[in-house]
Protein backbone atom coordinates (compact mmCIF):
# COMPACT_ATOMS: atom_id res chain seq x y z
CA UNK A 1 0.00 0.00 0.00
CA UNK A 2 3.02 2.20 0.25
CA UNK A 3 5.64 2.99 -2.08
CA UNK A 4 8.97 0.94 -1.97
CA UNK A 5 11.14 2.52 0.65
CA UNK A 6 14.21 0.84 -1.30
CA UNK A 7 14.77 3.46 -4.11
CA UNK A 8 17.74 2.83 -6.61
CA UNK A 9 20.74 0.94 -6.21
CA UNK A 10 24.06 -0.15 -8.43
CA UNK A 11 22.01 -3.57 -8.87
CA UNK A 12 18.18 -2.15 -9.79
CA UNK A 13 20.14 0.51 -12.15
CA UNK A 14 20.36 -2.67 -14.49
CA UNK A 15 16.45 -3.14 -14.82
CA UNK A 16 15.12 0.46 -14.95
CA UNK A 17 11.84 -1.34 -14.64
CA UNK A 18 12.44 -1.84 -11.33
CA UNK A 19 13.14 1.48 -10.21
CA UNK A 20 10.24 3.13 -11.99
CA UNK A 21 7.43 1.90 -10.15
CA UNK A 22 7.87 2.35 -6.65
CA UNK A 23 5.17 0.20 -5.88
CA UNK A 24 7.00 -3.21 -6.83
CA UNK A 25 7.64 -4.12 -3.60
CA UNK A 26 11.70 -4.98 -3.36
CA UNK A 27 12.06 -4.67 -7.00
CA UNK A 28 10.46 -7.75 -7.69
CA UNK A 29 13.01 -9.45 -5.62
CA UNK A 30 12.14 -8.93 -2.20
CA UNK A 31 13.91 -11.98 -0.96
CA UNK A 32 16.90 -9.15 -1.20
CA UNK A 33 15.84 -6.21 -1.23
CA UNK A 34 14.22 -6.00 2.01
CA UNK A 35 14.38 -3.92 5.30
CA UNK A 36 12.02 -4.05 7.27
CA UNK A 37 12.89 -1.44 10.30
CA UNK A 38 15.14 0.84 7.81
CA UNK A 39 18.00 0.69 9.79
CA UNK A 40 21.03 -0.94 8.12
CA UNK A 41 23.65 1.36 7.97
CA UNK A 42 23.81 4.94 9.69
CA UNK A 43 27.22 7.45 9.32
CA UNK A 44 27.82 9.97 11.78
CA UNK A 45 29.27 13.71 11.00
CA UNK A 46 30.59 16.15 13.33
CA UNK A 47 32.18 19.45 12.04
CA UNK A 48 33.61 20.29 15.13
CA UNK A 49 36.80 20.31 16.33
CA UNK A 50 39.84 20.65 13.61
CA UNK A 51 38.70 18.55 11.12
CA UNK A 52 35.63 17.14 12.29
CA UNK A 53 35.03 13.45 12.66
CA UNK A 54 33.00 10.48 11.13
CA UNK A 55 31.71 7.11 12.37
CA UNK A 56 29.45 4.49 11.27
CA UNK A 57 27.05 2.03 12.62
CA UNK A 58 25.84 -1.37 10.55
CA UNK A 59 23.20 -2.73 12.09
CA UNK A 60 21.13 -6.09 11.03
CA UNK A 61 18.19 -5.64 13.02
CA UNK A 62 15.39 -8.15 13.12
CA UNK A 63 13.77 -10.72 11.36
CA UNK A 64 18.04 -10.35 10.40
CA UNK A 65 20.59 -12.03 13.23
CA UNK A 66 20.50 -8.66 15.36
CA UNK A 67 24.01 -8.49 14.53
CA UNK A 68 25.76 -4.79 14.75
CA UNK A 69 29.18 -3.19 14.57
CA UNK A 70 30.58 0.45 15.23
CA UNK A 71 33.39 1.57 13.30
CA UNK A 72 34.61 4.38 15.19
CA UNK A 73 38.30 5.18 14.75
CA UNK A 74 40.89 7.76 15.54
CA UNK A 75 44.14 8.09 17.72
CA UNK A 76 44.53 6.43 20.42
CA UNK A 77 46.06 9.14 22.51
CA UNK A 78 43.78 11.91 20.95
CA UNK A 79 43.84 14.30 24.23
CA UNK A 80 47.35 15.48 22.44
CA UNK A 81 45.75 15.56 18.99
CA UNK A 82 47.38 19.17 18.18
CA UNK A 83 51.11 18.64 19.90
CA UNK A 84 51.18 15.09 18.40
CA UNK A 85 50.14 16.64 14.66
CA UNK A 86 53.82 15.15 13.17
CA UNK A 87 53.40 11.23 14.86
CA UNK A 88 49.82 11.47 13.50
CA UNK A 89 50.92 12.12 9.96
CA UNK A 90 53.70 9.12 9.97
CA UNK A 91 51.50 6.83 12.15
CA UNK A 92 50.07 6.37 15.60
CA UNK A 93 48.53 3.70 17.41
CA UNK A 94 44.43 3.44 16.48
CA UNK A 95 41.89 3.43 18.38
CA UNK A 96 38.29 1.84 17.48
CA UNK A 97 36.31 2.90 20.11
CA UNK A 98 37.25 6.85 19.77
CA UNK A 99 33.95 8.22 20.56
CA UNK A 100 32.51 5.30 23.17
CA UNK A 101 32.09 7.36 26.05
CA UNK A 102 29.46 9.60 24.25
CA UNK A 103 25.82 9.83 25.69
CA UNK A 104 22.76 9.80 23.25
CA UNK A 105 22.55 13.71 24.06
CA UNK A 106 26.30 14.22 22.96
CA UNK A 107 25.53 12.52 20.17
CA UNK A 108 22.40 14.74 19.40
CA UNK A 109 24.34 18.02 19.77
CA UNK A 110 27.42 17.05 18.27
CA UNK A 111 26.76 15.17 15.21
CA UNK A 112 24.48 14.60 11.98
CA UNK A 113 23.54 11.09 10.77
CA UNK A 114 22.49 9.90 7.85
CA UNK A 115 20.37 6.26 7.54
CA UNK A 116 21.16 4.09 4.23
CA UNK A 117 18.71 1.17 3.93
CA UNK A 118 20.45 -1.79 2.15
CA UNK A 119 19.79 -5.33 2.22
CA UNK A 120 20.59 -7.75 5.08
CA UNK A 121 23.18 -9.37 3.19
CA UNK A 122 25.25 -6.07 2.31
CA UNK A 123 24.44 -5.28 5.85
CA UNK A 124 26.26 -8.21 7.40
CA UNK A 125 29.10 -8.12 4.71
CA UNK A 126 29.56 -4.28 6.30
CA UNK A 127 29.41 -5.73 9.78
CA UNK A 128 32.12 -8.64 8.90
CA UNK A 129 33.91 -5.84 7.13
CA UNK A 130 33.95 -3.61 10.20
CA UNK A 131 34.60 -6.39 12.79
CA UNK A 132 37.93 -7.31 10.87
CA UNK A 133 39.76 -3.83 10.97
CA UNK A 134 38.51 -3.60 14.57
CA UNK A 135 40.96 -6.64 15.53
CA UNK A 136 43.86 -5.63 13.63
CA UNK A 137 45.39 -3.36 15.83
CA UNK A 138 45.33 -0.47 13.64
CA UNK A 139 47.49 2.21 12.56
CA UNK A 140 46.04 5.78 12.55
CA UNK A 141 47.63 8.09 9.94
CA UNK A 142 46.46 11.73 9.78
CA UNK A 143 46.31 11.03 5.85
CA UNK A 144 46.43 7.77 5.56
CA UNK A 145 44.23 6.04 7.04
CA UNK A 146 41.74 7.98 9.32
CA UNK A 147 38.41 8.20 10.62
CA UNK A 148 36.81 9.11 7.04
CA UNK A 149 39.10 7.00 4.94
CA UNK A 150 38.39 3.48 6.82
CA UNK A 151 34.56 4.74 6.26
CA UNK A 152 34.92 5.26 2.88
CA UNK A 153 36.53 2.01 2.08
CA UNK A 154 33.76 -0.04 4.06
CA UNK A 155 30.89 1.78 2.04
CA UNK A 156 32.54 1.30 -0.95
CA UNK A 157 33.31 -2.36 -0.66
CA UNK A 158 30.01 -3.07 0.25
CA UNK A 159 27.95 -0.49 -1.53
CA UNK A 160 30.11 0.63 -4.34
CA UNK A 161 30.31 4.25 -2.86
CA UNK A 162 32.51 5.92 -5.71
CA UNK A 163 34.38 8.89 -3.03
CA UNK A 164 38.03 9.61 -3.18
CA UNK A 165 37.38 11.32 0.27
CA UNK A 166 40.02 11.79 3.14
CA UNK A 167 38.14 14.88 5.01
CA UNK A 168 34.92 13.81 7.00
CA UNK A 169 33.18 17.10 5.54
CA UNK A 170 33.84 15.77 1.75
CA UNK A 171 33.12 12.15 2.39
CA UNK A 172 29.71 13.15 4.32
CA UNK A 173 28.58 15.43 1.09
CA UNK A 174 29.52 12.61 -0.92
CA UNK A 175 27.04 10.46 1.14
CA UNK A 176 24.27 13.27 1.31
CA UNK A 177 24.32 13.58 -2.37
CA UNK A 178 23.75 9.48 -2.93
CA UNK A 179 21.38 8.86 -0.04
CA UNK A 180 20.04 11.72 1.60
CA UNK A 181 16.17 12.05 1.47
CA UNK A 182 16.41 14.86 0.03
CA UNK A 183 18.66 13.43 -2.76
CA UNK A 184 16.33 10.25 -3.40
CA UNK A 185 13.52 12.12 -3.87
CA UNK A 186 15.09 14.38 -6.30
CA UNK A 187 14.71 17.81 -3.96
CA UNK A 188 18.20 17.81 -3.54
CA UNK A 189 19.39 21.20 -2.73
CA UNK A 190 22.85 21.43 -0.84
CA UNK A 191 24.46 19.37 2.07
CA UNK A 192 23.12 19.78 5.32
CA UNK A 193 24.56 18.75 8.44
CA UNK A 194 22.41 20.06 11.29
CA UNK A 195 22.99 18.34 15.08
CA UNK A 196 20.64 15.73 16.27
CA UNK A 197 18.67 15.28 12.48
CA UNK A 198 19.08 11.87 10.30
CA UNK A 199 18.98 12.98 7.02
CA UNK A 200 18.25 9.62 5.64
CA UNK A 201 15.52 6.89 5.78
CA UNK A 202 15.06 6.81 9.37
CA UNK A 203 12.85 4.34 11.27
CA UNK A 204 9.81 7.21 12.48
CA UNK A 205 9.39 5.04 15.60
CA UNK A 206 13.00 4.82 16.93
CA UNK A 207 15.45 7.52 17.36
CA UNK A 208 18.61 7.33 15.54
CA UNK A 209 20.92 8.66 18.51
CA UNK A 210 18.97 6.39 21.04
CA UNK A 211 19.33 3.34 18.94
CA UNK A 212 23.06 3.68 18.57
CA UNK A 213 23.80 4.32 22.10
CA UNK A 214 21.86 1.35 22.61
CA UNK A 215 23.89 -0.74 20.18
CA UNK A 216 27.44 0.87 22.14
CA UNK A 217 26.46 0.08 25.71
CA UNK A 218 24.40 -2.91 25.46
CA UNK A 219 22.38 -3.99 28.56
CA UNK A 220 24.79 -6.72 30.81
CA UNK A 221 22.79 -10.15 31.62
CA UNK A 222 23.09 -10.05 35.38
CA UNK A 223 22.73 -13.69 37.24
CA UNK A 224 21.67 -14.31 40.51
CA UNK A 225 23.53 -17.59 42.35
CA UNK A 226 20.75 -18.85 44.83
CA UNK A 227 22.90 -20.84 47.44
CA UNK A 228 21.10 -24.11 48.70
CA UNK A 229 21.27 -23.78 52.40
CA UNK A 230 18.85 -26.70 53.14
CA UNK A 231 21.57 -28.23 55.32
CA UNK A 232 21.53 -25.17 57.31
CA UNK A 233 19.70 -25.70 61.08
CA UNK A 234 18.58 -22.56 62.56
CA UNK A 235 20.26 -22.27 65.75
CA UNK A 236 18.05 -23.10 68.72
CA UNK A 237 16.80 -19.24 70.48
CA UNK A 238 18.24 -18.56 74.26
CA UNK A 239 15.86 -18.89 77.25
CA UNK A 240 13.74 -15.64 77.76
CA UNK A 241 15.01 -13.16 80.68
CA UNK A 242 12.48 -11.81 82.48
CA UNK A 243 10.48 -9.04 80.90
CA UNK A 244 11.95 -9.96 77.24
CA UNK A 245 9.02 -11.49 74.61
CA UNK A 246 11.42 -10.98 71.49
CA UNK A 247 14.38 -13.71 70.55
CA UNK A 248 14.07 -16.13 72.55
CA UNK A 249 12.38 -18.81 73.73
Amino acid sequence: MSPDAINITDERILNPANTLNKYIYGGNNPLKYRDPDGRDITVFYSNEGLAGHFWLVAYNGPPGNGDSAVLDFGPKNHDNFITKAEELLGGVPGDTNYQSHMSADDMRQGYSSLTIQTNPEDTQRAIEAINSFNSSNPVYGLESQNCTTVCRDVLHKVLKLDSTAIKPRTLWGDIFKKWSNAALSGKYAGVQNQPGVDYGQRHLDVNTFDLVWFLLHPPQATVTTIEDDSHLRPLPLPPCLPGQIQGCQ
